[in-house]
């Protein structure tokens, strides 16, 4: 669990109660960092105590499996989720980077060279390892890039590649038994144990 903490107050390895004034802190400040940790402090019945924040932390009920062939489906789910789930994010990362470059630029030649220039620079990163992916895994993919970027993969190539573009690539995914159109809902479906997942994976359960 991470600590986050704060350059107020330094408390020494070897004495919790030693403390500085700020202008102290800030002259020795090298020094001091060297051999211990700062953060805030609170007095507890004449006590100086170390007093740090943490990060909220949920906690949640073991999954119960009515038969072994759930629990492997589960499992199975969840190992694609878990694989999937970093492109999806990243996606949603890129997606922002991406439109807020683009709402800069004015001329159409340059936002075409733009959008050329990053579409190679995802080829070259990410094409090798999405290439691995199974279909299954392809199609929770597609999902989940829509749960990032609030858009079906579909009107991402269509605003990004065009409408011919779009079809393509749209016919190709459907050769595949995939959908680029399928949207994310978390209140029903696969999609519902999804987003369970993905909240066990924000929440740390699987570090």
């Amino acid at each position: 669990m991470r600590c986050l903490y704060f350059c107020f107050v330094f408390v020494s390895l070897t004495s919790f109660s030693q403390t500085i004034s700020e202008e102290e802190y800030q002259k020795n400040k090298d020094q001091l960092l060297e051999k211990g940790v700062v953060t805030y402090v609170t007095v507890f019945q004449g006590d100086t105590m170390p007093m740090m924040q943490f990060e909220p932390v949920k906690v949640s009920s073991q999954r119960v499996f009515k038969s072994k062939k759930q629990r492997r489906r589960y499992r199975n789910l969840e190992r694609k989720v878990r694989r999937t789930y970093p492109y999806a994010k990243e996606a949603g990362i890129r997606l922002k980077i991406y439109n807020d470059t683009l709402s800069k630029i004015k001329n159409e030649i340059k936002r075409k060279a733009y959008t050329k220039k990053a579409e190679k620079q995802i080829k070259k990163e990410f094409m090798k390892d999405l290439t691995k992916l199974t279909i299954s895994e392809g199609r929770i993919l597609v999902r989940l890039v829509d749960r990032e970027t609030g858009q079906s993969s579909y009107q991402l190539l269509r605003e990004l590649r065009g409408v011919i573009s779009a079809t393509f690539w749209q016919t190709f995914a459907k050769i595949w038994g995939n959908n680029l159109k399928n949207r994310y809902d978390p209140s029903q479906g696969e999609d519902k144990i999804i987003e369970q997942i993905i909240k066990n994976i924000e929440n740390g359960a699987y570090d």
